[in-house]
């Protein structure tokens, strides 16, 4: 067991529901979504407050980190689910993982493993997705660690130039309809 040390880093997670935050938390918040860019910067700051919870990951009291549990318009779900071809109805997923960023400095620690699973856990049982781009192996990844998988087709962004997927998270209490409309994973 180590103890305290000069080079020990304190890294820990704080969740909070939009509400909950300070201005400072919200502008915060923002600068580090535009920071990670692939945001949608027109209305960015309702789409913030709209959110179910926003993970804020703090090391040694400076925010180097974020996530979000979304909440998306419904048009918005619709049109990722079509635009990727999707087999699943997108009214079944209310949530969205995303704005997951780790300052550039900071990256390469697997530092969104925490803010992924702090944000995952506030969905309560619901259908999750997300999406990211597709050169993003290392999001991919960590996704696939919380249990989401691939789903549909790669598709252009509505802003950028990269394409991407569409990733989905089933709630252990899926219902049978559901089960029904799962495709099959291909055999390896």
């Amino acid at each position: 067991m180590r103890t305290g040390s000069a080079n020990r880093h304190s890294v820990g997670v704080i969740i909070k529901t939009p509400q909950e935050c300070t201005r400072n938390d919200l502008e915060t918040f923002i600068r580090l979504a535009h920071e990670g860019g692939q945001v949608k910067e027109q209305g960015l700051p309702a789409r913030v407050k709209r959110a179910r919870v926003l993970a804020f990951l703090v090391e040694n009291g400076d925010t180097i980190g974020i996530a979000a549990l979304k909440q998306p318009y419904k048009s918005y779900r619709t049109a990722v689910f079509a635009r990727a071809k999707a087999t699943l109805m997108s009214n079944s997923f209310p949530f969205e993982v995303g704005w997951v960023v780790i300052s550039q400095k900071h990256q390469g620690r697997k530092l969104s493993r925490s803010v992924v699973e702090a944000v995952l856990t506030k969905a309560r049982g619901q259908n999750v997705f997300a999406t990211s781009a597709i050169s993003r192996e290392a999001m991919h990844r960590t996704l696939r660690r919380f249990g989401f998988v691939q789903h549909g087709q790669s598709y252009p962004p509505s802003q950028g130039d990269e394409d991407l997927f569409l990733f989905i998270h089933i709630a252990a209490r899926r219902s049978a309809a559901m089960t029904r409309r799962m495709p099959s994973a291909p055999e390896r």
